[in-house]
């Protein structure tokens, strides 16, 4: 039980020296090769090369939706406000002098809130 519990936290001493690597800027070849100078034989550095590598792929690929949803969220957010301060100036600006008119706040507050969500969503790290 020991072995395996020894085995393991190599395994997982090599993932994370394999992550920080990648970090900075290493290929494949230059992070397999340096897990082998750890003493990883090369099936388990090629496998845990690889394995993080995809890892980090995906973590990327993720990254990159929640940033663009993020963005497309800003833009509809910031329409939603400008329509409502359109509106309300577009009936102000209509309506005779102690005529009343339309304060689209609920456009404006709702567009601004949701630019505000999208804006700290496009702006996340992880």
């Amino acid at each position: 039980m020991g072995a395996e519990t020894s085995e393991w936290e190599i395994i997982l001493a090599a993932g994370k020296y394999a992550e920080e690597l990648y970090a900075a800027g290493k290929s494949v070849k230059e992070v397999i090769a340096a897990l082998e100078s750890q003493h990883l034989s090369s099936a388990d550095a090629y496998e845990v090369a690889h394995r993080v590598y995809r890892l980090r792929g995906l973590r990327i690929e993720k990254q990159t939706a929640n940033r663009k949803a993020g963005r497309t969220k800003m833009w509809l957010g910031a329409a939603i406000c400008l329509g409502g301060i359109v509106v309300t100036a577009a009936t102000f600006f209509s309506a005779d002098s102690g005529e009343s008119y339309i304060i689209a706040w609920g456009a404006i507050l709702f567009g601004f809130i949701w630019f505000l969500l999208g804006w700290t969503q496009a702006k996340e790290r992880n």
